[in-house]
């Protein structure tokens, strides 16, 4: 189905289009590289338009992340739920700034206790497409290979998923049996700033986007790999507690198993900024990615 997302991102409007609906889903979109917080406005509110818009998309996997308990419950109807670590803090304000709902605020603790785990399941586990995506936002600049939010253990390099190299730069990840890819956004996230973040495989290209801008993208082929036998989903760091652990808060959590979402047609920016178009890139492999083996991708990971 198509339709159009317009993201409130500092002085960005989101909404829904509802008009033309055919062909395929499509990525929020936001005004430059940084997005202003709104805190949540009330936590008893049910309505949203942006879960109507994720929920449009068909998610497999939709952690709205407002939950009150120690579930972390599955919006998309698949039942894929988690669990809360007793450390995670629920109700922190919501990350998106026309939302009522709130979010999780991680403690950055590499135990159960600082991450929402979920179990493995094939639901999660494509082969050969796939898109992550996720809103972030922390105060104090993460460690090198904090892990935010992906697929299964990084201990070697997880299916998919993001994390930190040095000094608030983010990559999006991909193990795929035609060559693993690393994508590198150059510029680094700024602290007590909101950001979505996402990525996406589709068979031939990865791609990563930073506030509804493609940041890095290569060719990319093969299916993805290394899923291990116990280790699922994961948010605040990987599935086997392999990584430092993110700390900040994070919110709106969608997978597409099976989906490469793809950004169509205007999105439309208020004051200050003009409007602009955001449309399909056809230009790949920056000089911000690289694609090299397994053992010279963690190489370059843990560097």
């Amino acid at each position: 189905m198509r339709f159009e997302r317009f993201a409130l991102v500092g002085l960005v409007a989101f909404a829904v289009s509802c008009g033309g609906r055919s062909g395929s889903p499509v990525l929020p979109s936001a005004a430059g590289h940084q997005a202003a917080h709104r805190p949540r406005m009330n936590a008893a509110s049910t309505t949203s338009t942006y879960a109507s818009t994720i929920l449009a998309d068909s998610p497999t996997a939709y952690y709205r992340l407002d939950d009150t308990g120690t579930t972390a419950f599955d919006s998309s109807g698949n039942s894929l739920n988690g669990t809360i670590g007793t450390s995670v803090t629920t109700n922190a304000p919501g990350l998106i700034a026309t939302d009522s709902d709130a979010a999780l605020s991680f403690p950055g603790l590499a135990t159960a206790a600082g991450v929402v785990s979920f179990p493995q399941t094939t639901q999660l586990q494509p082969a050969a497409a796939v898109t992550i995506e996720a809103w972030i936002r922390f105060a104090a600049l993460p460690p090198r290979n904090s892990f935010v939010a992906g697929y299964g253990s990084d201990s070697t390099l997880a299916p998919y998923g993001f994390s930190f190299r040095m000094k608030g730069h983010i990559d999006a990840q991909f193990a795929l049996t035609g060559g693993n890819v690393d994508l590198k956004d150059t510029s680094a996230l700024a602290t007590n700033t909101t950001y979505y973040i996402a990525e996406t495989y589709n068979g031939t290209t990865a791609r990563f986007y930073v506030n509804g801008a493609q940041v890095a993208s290569a060719p990319a082929s093969g299916t993805l790999k290394n899923y291990k036998a116990g280790y699922g989903l994961s948010i605040g760091d990987d599935a086997q507690l392999a990584d430092p652990a993110f700390k900040g808060t994070v919110d709106e959590v969608a997978v597409y198993a099976g989906t490469a979402l793809t950004p169509r047609k205007s999105r439309v920016i208020t004051r200050p900024q003009r409007p602009f178009r955001f449309r399909r890139r056809t230009q790949i492999g920056p000089p911000s990615v690289t694609i090299s083996s397994e053992r010279a991708t963690i190489q370059a990971k843990r560097r």
